[in-house]
């Protein structure tokens, strides 16, 4: 396991990466919205469900770009349903948990068959845990408003994902953005 959120950027411009089912706009709002309230200051994508956790010390993008593009043309569109908020380390992290229906249990397993082998999990390795961050490492006083405003968050029941988009992070954690490197439609 590494320090991700310290990772230089890597010879495609990009510290480390992910594969994610971006939230419908009106979730991205809500959510973007409560992060700039509390001030949050670290980096993190816009709302969103990673279906393959991050990631780094590719060789190739085009070659994760045309892995990635094969396991799109099998998927489907499906449903993704949310479950309670939940909070950990110590309240520093807030989420939507997401259940795991088998789409999804099936387009993580075949991302991680396909990327694992070309790439370092920034991790470890770890069981599958689907969820929407709402925000991560709050200081206390982001925590305070954090809570009350997830009080009034409701993002509804969930939403249809219809593709996955591959993100890179430019830069650390704290100062760096995500980007999205490629948007990969499902069945196509």
């Amino acid at each position: 396991m590494v320090d991700s959120a310290t990772l230089h950027d890597d010879q495609f411009g990009h510290s480390v990466y992910a594969v994610v089912l971006m939230a419908p706009q009106d979730q991205v709002q809500m959510v973007s919205k409560l992060r700039e309230t509390i001030k949050l200051t670290r980096a993190m994508p816009p709302a969103h469900l990673t279906v393959r956790g991050t990631f780094y010390r590719i060789v190739d993008l085009g070659d994760v770009d045309r892995r990635i593009a094969g396991v799109a043309t099998t998927a489907r569109p499906f449903r993704v349903e949310f479950g309670d908020q939940t909070e950990s380390n110590e309240g520093r992290n807030r989420s939507v948990a997401v259940k795991i229906s088998e789409p999804l249990r099936r387009l993580n397993a075949d991302l991680e068959r396909v990327i694992n082998p070309v790439s370092r999990d920034a991790y470890g390795a770890s069981a599958f845990d689907p969820h929407l961050t709402v925000y991560m490492d709050a200081s206390p006083e982001q925590i305070a408003k954090g809570r009350v405003l997830c009080g009034f968050l409701d993002l509804g029941p969930g939403f249809l994902a219809t593709s996955m988009s591959l993100i890179g992070r430019v830069g650390p954690a704290y100062g760096g953005r995500w980007v999205e490197v490629k948007r990969y439609r499902f069945g196509v």
